[in-house]
C-alpha cells in the first residue's frame, strides 16, 4: 500500500529547486524556507499535542545556502552562549535552529547573534532568517566574491535582532 505522503515528494523537490534558484538570483527565500521547514518536520502529525506545545521554539533561525551540497562549518552563539545543535559541519542547503527562550533577553531588548561560518567549497551564497511566531525577517546574506580563492570562505557575522519587539 503506497504511503499517502508519496504525493508530497514532487512538491518537496519543487520547493527545494525553488529555494536554490532564489538563492542563486538573490531573491528573498524566507517563505520557501518556511514551507520546506513545515514539510521537513510536521511535528503536529508525529507527536501528541502536549509534546508539540512543549517543543515549539520561541524563535527559530533558518540558514539557506547554495549549492546545497556545500558543507558548512558553523558555530553559532546567541548572547555569548552556544546555541544547542549549532556546532558542527552541515550540508543539505538548509538548517533550522531553534533558540530556547531562556537564551533570549527580555522583550524589547536587543539580542546578539554571532555566527562563525566556513564554507568548505567555493561559489557559495547564503541567507540567514529569523522566525518569531511566524514573522520572518532576513538577518544576513552573503556570497563568495572570489570562488577561485578560499580567502573569503571563512568569516564571522554578528547580527542583532529583537530590540523593537514589544
Amino acid at each position: 500500500m503506497p504511503s499517502k505522503n508519496a504525493s508530497l515528494l514532487p512538491h518537496y523537490e519543487s520547493l527545494r529547486g525553488q529555494l536554490q534558484h532564489a538563492l542563486v538570483v538573490d531573491a528573498q527565500a524566507g517563505e520557501l524556507l518556511h514551507s520546506l521547514r513545515t514539510l521537513d518536520a510536521p511535528l503536529a502529525q508525529l507527536l501528541p499535542q502536549n509534546v508539540v506545545a512543549a517543543t515549539a521554539p520561541h524563535l527559530e533561525l533558518a540558514f539557506a545556502w547554495y549549492p546545497e551540497n556545500a558543507p558548512l562549518s558553523l558555530y553559532l552563539y546567541c548572547n555569548n552562549v552556544p546555541v544547542p545543535g549549532s556546532r558542527g559541519i552541515f550540508s543539505g542547503g538548509r538548517l533550522f535552529l531553534p533558540i530556547p527562550a531562556s537564551m533570549l533577553k527580555p522583550s524589547g531588548t536587543e539580542n546578539e547573534l554571532v555566527a562563525v561560518m566556513r564554507f568548505l567549497i567555493g561559489g557559495w551564497k547564503y541567507q540567514l532568517w529569523v522566525d518569531v511566531g511566524g514573522q520572518r525577517e532576513l538577518l544576513d546574506q552573503g556570497r563568495d566574491n572570489d570562488p577561485g580563492s578560499p580567502n573569503d570562505d571563512s568569516f564571522i557575522r554578528t547580527v542583532r535582532f529583537g530590540g523593537g519587539q514589544s
